[in-house]
């Protein structure tokens, strides 16, 4: 199961399928940044762009 973490002045976890391949992926806007982070539990990777 993969699970997409994400953080906006706290921490909230959002559990979405349950698909060996897939990645999750959310895309928010902080003060002026633009951030998306992918978490890919199976794999445990982390990817900030």
């Amino acid at each position: 199961m993969l699970r997409l973490l994400l953080a906006e002045r706290g921490e909230s976890f959002a559990t979405l399928g349950d698909s060996d391949s897939a990645v999750l992926a959310a895309t928010f806007v902080g003060s002026d940044e633009k951030l998306l982070l992918v978490l890919h539990l199976t794999e445990g990777e982390l990817i900030k762009n």
